[in-house]
């Protein structure tokens, strides 16, 4: 697929235009706004990435609004975006592409095109700041990062995928002493028996970190109706009860 650069074609100056197709969209006046905003930013193919706490600030509303509005302009093909990190593996912004001609699948970004929600910290705020009528972009253009197969196999394998050049790090640690794929099969395991919400779940950092792929699973939920045989413990207790210690009358007097 190849990329749309048709922004580049737009005559520039101290204004921005809005094409019509947009204005027919149905898509809310913050929408608009930050289209608007974000084309200001942009260089002569129509890229930007201004930190959500500025877009914020220019369009006096909260980061949620920023968020929500953002959202409905990759729905209606109006720009696309993906994550920027740091050398560090940490969020620094969004990068957009904006659309002059309206594109659902531009093709700018192969990958990670449009994430559906990101908590991005603000880029400083030298980022994409307007200078009289001159758009200067201080930070450096954001660098591809290129990660290994196979911890992108652990990547997808993994139920949350969040701070990934952390997680990158602590993988590169762990396959020091311990078989890739014995980690990539734990994190698969993990994944089909989790019990906890999304929140609770560890970053792929902090699990690596841990050694995490070293504990004990939980069994898999059984299928079916409980019977008396669930009831019974793996071993009876010491007076022979096959409930266990826990349901034994005698080991509980102790």
């Amino acid at each position: 697929m190849s990329r749309v650069l048709d922004s580049a074609t737009v005559e520039r100056g101290p204004f921005e235009m809005i094409p019509h197709w947009l204005l027919d969209a149905d898509v809310s006046s913050h929408a608009m706004r930050l289209y608007l905003i974000l084309r200001r930013h942009g260089n002569g193919n129509g890229v930007c990435f201004p930190g959500r706490k500025r877009l914020a600030q220019q369009m006096n509303a909260s980061t949620s609004t920023i968020d929500r509005a953002r959202q409905e302009l990759v729905t209606a093909g109006a720009i696309c975006y993906r994550v920027r990190w740091s050398d560090d593996g940490d969020y620094t912004s969004n990068e957009y592409h904006v659309h002059w001609h309206q594109s659902a699948e531009c093709g700018f970004y192969s990958d990670d095109r449009s994430p559906t929600y990101d908590d991005t910290p603000p880029a400083g705020d030298d980022t994409g700041i307007i200078t009289g009528d001159e758009l200067t972009n201080t930070q450096e253009e954001p660098k591809q990062t290129k990660y290994p197969e196979r911890f992108e196999q652990f990547w997808r394998a993994y139920p949350r995928r969040e701070a990934k050049g952390r997680a990158l790090k602590a993988w590169t640690k762990a396959i020091k002493t311990t078989n890739q794929q014995l980690i990539i099969n734990a994190a698969q395991e993990y994944a089909e028996t989790l019990t906890v919400e999304y929140q609770f779940i560890p970053l792929p950092a902090t699990w690596l970190n841990d050694q995490a792929w070293l504990n004990e699973r939980p069994k898999a939920k059984q299928s079916g109706p409980v019977t008396v045989m669930d009831l019974y413990a793996d071993e009876p207790c010491e007076h022979g009860d096959p409930m266990g210690e826990a349901r034994c009358p005698l080991c509980r007097r102790r």
